[in-house]
């Protein structure tokens, strides 16, 4: 009886400490073994949904010149940014730098010359030159004229005759080229009208002029340049009054830029405005370097402004020069026809919204189950099998994947895991082959 009784002790004994044996074996397997979720990937295509602010700019923009005759003043200017023009719109108009007193100083010098001539005529009214002292003066003229030709003449010859050779009475030197020879013929074209003037000169009865005459010819003849140049000078101010004073567009377009302001001194060399090309215009631009994907051009987008949201499309994707991603939109017409101005537009708050769809289905990972960088990526696979003690065990596989492209959370990859199970959301780094505690879906 007794031996019976230490028996069913040592077997409750035994029972209890392989119970507590497994208990503490579980504690600990749960303890250290990673805790994960599973997640079975599903195919499909991957959808970006992005939101980019963008700007109002102009594209093919020309700077607009003018020539003017001298310095001049912006009078008025007709435009401002974002104002579409069409050829033949008045931009600008000019003015002379202070014109009322230019002119009237110009036109006081005019009037001074024109009392000077007349004052001087009357005051020589009976000293009217007889015919013989106006063919006097006009032959004492020629001959002056000759002689400074002849000079002239005689100046180029001898800056090409060799040294030690003289001019002979006929003919030429032997080393004469032709640009010599040239130079000896007008020489003696010279000297003969030279002697002609004399001769001329000469033939009129000196005791038919009186003395002085060609002092009052020569008074003459600078008072009427005096008014010749003042009335040139005034004429030539008010021509340019007229011919500068209204600047227009070429051709169509918008003004991009204004470059002055009214009382701005201008002198031609700069732009007045930048207008665009005939082809060109204002679009929307954003900066996409922080997209993933790029778009197509001709993709539907949304424009959101303060205004309401417009439906547009993409113009082009391009690099601009310093680099970044850019793309062009369509300003929406509708945001035009409710008046709103390009000018209250490129001052105004806008984003484009849109969503980007991959061509082709494929399987659909969430980012946060995938590991590695570059192209080394890799998922873990779970993979199922009986236990020990006949329950359920989960163990993980990695997996080389190929990441296709990535939004919202999601990746796009090449390899063919459609209905594969994933373990992710780790508590534990994981390794090839190792054990798991899997959570629900």
């Amino acid at each position: 009886m007794k031996l019976k009784r230490i028996a069913v002790v040592g077997l409750l004994t035994l029972s209890i400490v392989i119970g507590l044996c497994l208990f503490l074996s579980g504690t600990i397997k749960t303890i250290v073994t990673p805790k994960v979720q599973f997640v079975t990937v599903k195919s499909g295509v991957l959808t970006e949904r992005f939101s980019l602010p963008c700007t109002l700019v102009y594209r093919e923009t020309e700077g607009l010149r003018h020539e003017v005759p001298e310095g001049m003043v912006i009078g008025q200017c007709s435009v401002q940014t974002g104002d579409a023009v069409k050829a033949g719109d008045p931009l600008f108009s000019l003015r002379l730098q202070d014109e009322q007193s230019r002119e009237a100083q110009l036109m006081e010098a005019y009037h001074t010359a024109l009392i000077e001539e007349a004052a001087f005529l009357r005051e020589h009214a009976s000293d009217n030159p007889t015919a013989d002292e106006e063919a006097y003066y006009a032959a004492h003229e020629a001959w002056e004229q000759s002689v400074i030709q002849e000079g002239d003449a005689r100046l180029i010859m001898e800056k090409l005759l060799p040294p030690g050779i003289d001019l002979p009475d006929e003919g030429y030197p032997e080393e004469a080229d032709e640009e010599l020879i040239h130079a000896i013929d007008s020489y003696r074209a010279s000297h003969t009208a030279r002697i002609a003037a004399g001769n001329a000169l000469n033939s009129i009865p000196a005791d038919e002029v009186r003395d002085g005459i060609l002092r009052f010819f020569a008074d003459k003849q600078e008072m009427e340049r005096h008014v010749q140049s003042a009335k040139e000078a005034l004429l030539a101010f008010q021509m340019a009054q007229d011919t500068v004073k209204t600047i227009t567009a070429p051709h169509d377009g918008y003004i991009a830029e204004v470059c002055v302001r009214v009382g701005d001194a201008y002198d031609g060399t700069a732009p007045l405005c930048f207008l665009t090309g005939e082809n060109g215009g204002p679009v929307l631009e954003a900066d996409a370097s922080s997209m993933a994907r790029s778009m197509t051009d001709g993709a539907e987008i949304t424009v959101q402004t303060e205004w309401g949201d417009f439906s547009s499309k993409l113009l082009t994707t391009e690099m601009t020069r310093d680099g970044r991603l850019c793309f062009d939109a369509v300003i929406p017409q509708e945001i035009t026809e409710r008046g709103v101005s390009l000018r209250r537009l490129a001052d105004s708050a806008i984003t484009i919204s849109a969503t980007i769809r991959s061509g082709e289905a494929h399987a659909l990972v969430p980012v946060s189950a995938i590991h590695g960088v570059g192209k080394h990526r890799y998922v873990y696979v779970v993979e199922e099998s009986a236990s020990a003690l006949g329950g359920t065990e989960w163990s993980v596989r990695e997996y080389a994947i190929t990441v296709l492209a990535e939004a919202d959370g999601y990746a796009s990859v090449e390899e063919p895991l459609n209905r594969v199970r994933l373990a992710y959301m780790e508590d534990k780094e994981l390794s090839d082959g190792c054990t798991v505690i899997g959570g629900a879906e």
